[in-house]
């Protein structure tokens, strides 16, 4: 109940977009990394921006279950 009562919050705070650069930005990747930007470079040596389409999928498979 708490959960839903925070999810809803959250989508009267910020648009859908805000949510999902909010939690990419924040959420551990493994490896000692947190972040998008770190798991990129991480992973690939590549900034976020110039992942391919399949790098990008990689990364998606490595996100926890929320």
């Amino acid at each position: 109940l708490v959960e839903m009562v925070m999810a809803l919050v959250l989508d009267k705070l910020m648009s859908k977009p805000q949510i999902i650069e909010a939690y990419l930005n924040n959420v551990y990747w493994g490896h000692g990394t947190t972040g998008i930007a770190s798991a990129s470079a991480t992973y690939f040596r590549k900034r976020p921006l110039h992942l391919s389409l399949n790098e990008a999928a990689l990364l998606a498979a490595l996100l926890p279950a929320p």
